[in-house]
């Protein structure tokens, strides 16, 4: 039986020290047939030369190189540049089990999508399910935070779905433009998801990472550090038709307003208009998201403090981080 084409991408930026071990992983897989996109977006280090020296030893990997213009871009480059029947993307600092593409593929359909859990910082906890969602339940499950989630990386796509409904990560927003992405693509899907429990994939989380980054005290702000609210909003008008899907994304529309909030609040950035109209939201839908079933409890009591103070919520969380 003839073996489909798998896509992996991965944008590299600076990762000299992780890149060799993220695509030696990938070219340990059990499932061999894939190529392997590596687009450096404008490293300053030694990440192109190695990428290089990885790809004249494996004729499965290219190198595309492209002016810095951030992960999203990388990406985007990636999917124009992809050949085969499914795509995946990998960040250059993680690294996966030699199962990986098996465990994503071995569920998916053909005009569908297939993930996986993570295992986070080495803590792995491997379960034994596997969920079958509608597109409209998988929509539901990438806006919950107990859910799969909008990760690229523990996700596998129809590349065809991607290129007839011209679907790409929106160079514009930095914070959870993959969230965007995601329920964009699922928009046009129209078979069963699949969500396994096995964690094949290893994220390497750090606190200061580009999500965190936004909430030090001082720092200059950069408007797409706001960019969260707009990712989630932008959601939207690809929600399908079910109430319960909007409910899910109004819970998770609200944590973006928190984290907004508390971006501005961190550099003293009370924007005129819309400071006011973000904390006025938060105070309006506030009961509602206590009471709802979605959304991580510290969600919940960031919502809480919000409503009363978004400089308090901002001192409480830097003491709890």
């Amino acid at each position: 039986m003839e073996q489909l084409l798998i896509s992996v991408v991965i944008p590299v930026y600076n990762a000299e020290k992780t890149i060799e071990k993220c695509v030696q992983s990938v070219l340990c897989q059990s499932y061999k047939n894939f190529e392997l996109l590596l687009v450096d977006d404008g490293s300053k280090d030694k990440s192109l030369s190695l990428c290089q020296n990885l790809a004249a030893k494996d004729s499965r990997i290219q190198v595309f190189h492209q002016e810095n213009a951030g992960v999203s871009s990388a990406r985007n480059h990636g999917i124009r540049m992809a050949q085969g029947s499914y795509i995946c993307f990998i960040d250059s600092d993680d690294w996966v089990d030699d199962d990986y593409l098996t465990v994503l593929l071995s569920h998916m359909e053909k005009g569908g999508l297939s993930a996986c859990q993570l295992t986070v910082n080495e803590q792995r906890e491997d379960e034994d399910f596997l969920k079958k969602y509608s597109p409209e339940q998988a929509q539901i499950s990438v806006l919950d935070s107990h859910g799969m989630q909008g990760f690229p990386f523990n996700k596998l796509f129809d590349l065809q779905v991607i290129h007839e409904n011209q679907i790409y990560f929106d160079r514009e927003i930095t914070i959870c433009e993959d969230v965007l992405f995601c329920i964009q693509y699922l928009k046009y899907t129209d078979t069963d998801i699949y969500y396994s429990g096995k964690c094949p994939y290893h994220y390497y989380k750090t606190s200061g990472g580009a999500t965190n980054s936004r909430f030090i005290f001082h720092a200059e702000l950069n408007p797409r550090d706001l960019s969260e609210v707009d990712a989630i909003a932008g959601c939207e008008s690809y929600l399908l038709g079910q109430p319960e899907i909007r409910h899910a994304w109004q819970v998770r529309y609200l944590k973006a307003v928190v984290n907004t909030l508390r971006t501005m609040e961190s550099h003293h950035a009370h924007l005129p208009g819309r400071y006011d109209e973000l904390l006025k939201q938060v105070r309006k839908h506030c009961l509602a998201y206590l009471c709802s079933p979605y959304g991580a409890v510290s969600s919940k009591v960031s919502v809480f403090l919000s409503a009363i103070s978004p400089a308090l919520e901002l001192w409480i969380w830097r003491k709890m981080n």
